[in-house]
């Protein structure tokens, strides 16, 4: 079993690690909301062009 320093250590790196995928998951879903966004506006347009970039 780890103990004082080294358990430490390895209860920062997993809650970096946590922070990490939490930001990561955030960033998946916005890209994903957005390519959605853009397929639904495609979809209602009646325009005959292709996807435009969202930013």
């Amino acid at each position: 079993m780890l103990e004082g320093k080294e358990k430490k250590l390895l209860l920062d790196l997993v809650n970096a690690q946590s922070i990490v995928d939490g930001i990561t998951a955030v960033d998946i879903f916005i890209k994903g909301f957005r390519l959605g966004d853009r397929i639904a506006i495609e979809v209602m347009s009646d325009e005959d062009g292709c996807l435009r970039e969202i930013t």
